[in-house]
């Protein structure tokens, strides 16, 4: 949204009010039907459809999906990144920990959108999720012999012509074992393997190696972007449930991440939109040679980006309401200057004193409409039954550029009538903060490793 929108004085709240006469509360209650916007990434070398797994544009659907189950979820994630950040002290070293956690049995929540690969020759399409926290990419194999519930077949590697195993002295599987996901080779192994220990005990085990894989992009389908050796993992033993989904395509910033490995071809670069739950968003790669003259993108540094990071790290500086940035925060609290942009935690996570006087001038905002019961983990609600939507805006602000947070995307509809603050405070302000995906919604969000930069546009899809 342009900075144009963004009301200036904290003391004009009937103007704020009247300016939301038209905005109808159909707009923040998703469709029971895909509504498949034009995808984006029109100058990009390949460019993906990304929806939501329990959307109505997803071809797979998880079971027993809950709000409650969501929530745990996330927070389960949320505490084993912050658990292995405070471990090792820093951001250096993280790849072999910044993993996914999950629970055996029920469904892994976090992870909600996917996209389509195709892998090997003949290829075969394979639904996997995307995440910028995890470095290596994986899928279960035919020869699983412990596997989750997937809702297509399994790749089989004896079936691609392209397939090779990687041998246990090939520089890249020394990499793998570097990196603390390879087991150490012996006399009597001779094959790479890898191994993924999740926060709960959950896993992901097998062997390693190479084929042939083809984005295609619904723009140029019939010139997909090809990277005939790309590295990945074959689990045959797998501990917990991702969802119906074929696995983790990685999008860290690890040596084996697939932005790593490709690039000569993408130059390190991607950027990608979360849709609403009822539309398409994308992720494209390579960089878009309009960029540079879009005033619309704005970039922000990344802290600390040394090799083998498998996470992205901002520098958050302040937060505005309604264009009024809140006086007395001090992000220096936050552990390591660092403010994780995730795409797999669902709830942005700040340092409870800061959340504190975000949440205050929120009640102040909305003290003209009845207040809801509490609905666990959110601890402000709101009835809106009968009225329209007066939404405060929220900007975060980082050095070189303020975005501006989709209305949407701050407050939660927990049950129909009753929306939450859809924020959630740390248990500590020592502990690292979280962007996470539900606040980057509608955004186009650009990674571009090599320049060492993430770029933020509003309105990036639907």
């Amino acid at each position: 949204m342009s900075t144009s929108f963004t009301f200036t004085c904290i003391t004009v709240f009937f103007s704020f009010f009247l300016s939301f006469n038209n905005y109808a509360k159909g707009d923040l209650i998703p469709s029971p039907t895909c509504k498949r916007t034009s995808i984006q990434g029109v100058n990009r070398k390949a460019s993906l459809e990304l929806v939501h797994i329990d959307g109505p544009c997803s071809h797979i659907k998880r079971d027993n999906v809950d709000n409650e189950n969501n929530f745990t979820r996330d927070y389960e994630r949320v505490k084993y990144i912050q658990s292995r950040i405070s471990k090792n002290n820093s951001f250096n070293d993280l790849d072999s920990f910044t993993t996914i956690p999950t629970n055996p049995g029920p469904p892994l929540s976090t992870l909600n959108y996917i996209i389509d690969i195709r892998l090997g020759t003949p290829e075969k399409t394979l639904q996997m999720v995307f995440d910028t926290g995890s470095h290596l990419t994986w899928t279960q194999c035919y020869q699983c012999k412990s596997c989750y519930k997937q809702a297509n077949a399994r790749f089989n590697p004896l079936n691609s012509s392209t397939y090779e195993a990687s041998d246990c002295l090939d520089d890249t599987c020394e990499e793998l074992i570097s990196s603390g996901q390879g087991l150490s080779c012996s006399k009597n192994v001779h094959l790479c393997h890898y191994r993924i220990y999740y926060g709960d005990r959950s896993s992901s085990r097998g062997f390693f190696g190479k084929d042939r894989l083809a984005l295609y992009s619904n723009l140029y389908p019939t010139k997909p972007g090809i990277t005939d050796e790309f590295y990945f993992g074959c689990g045959i033993l797998m501990k917990g449930n991702f969802g119906r989904t074929a696995g983790i395509f990685g999008l860290g910033r690890g040596e084996l991440s697939f932005m790593s490995q490709t690039s000569s071809q993408y130059m390190e670069t991607f950027s990608y939109c979360i849709p609403n739950i009822d539309n398409v968003g994308y992720i494209t790669f390579g960089p878009d040679p309009d960029a540079d003259r879009d005033e619309r993108i704005q970039y922000t540094p990344l802290v600390n980006p040394q090799a083998g990071l498998s996470h992205y790290a901002l520098n958050i500086t302040g937060i505005a309401i309604d264009g009024d940035i809140l006086m007395g925060l001090d992000f220096n609290q936050i552990d390591h200057g660092g403010f994780i942009i995730d795409s797999g935690c669902v709830l942005t996570r700040l340092p409870p004193s800061i959340y504190a006087k975000l949440r205050s001038v929120y009640q102040q905002r909305m003290s003209y409409y009845p207040s809801a019961p509490k609905y666990i983990p959110f601890d402000t609600c709101y009835d809106l039954s009968g009225f329209h939507y007066p939404i405060p805006e929220m900007s975060f602000v980082f050095p070189g550029v303020t975005v501006d947070l989709p209305r949407e995307a701050t407050f939660h509809e927990i049950k129909p009538k009753q929306y939450c603050l859809a924020f959630m405070p740390n248990e500590y302000d020592s502990q690292t903060s979280i962007f996470g995906n539900l606040q980057q919604k509608t955004l186009e969000i650009v990674h571009d490793n090599l320049g060492n930069k993430v770029g933020f546009r509003p309105n990036g899809c639907g």
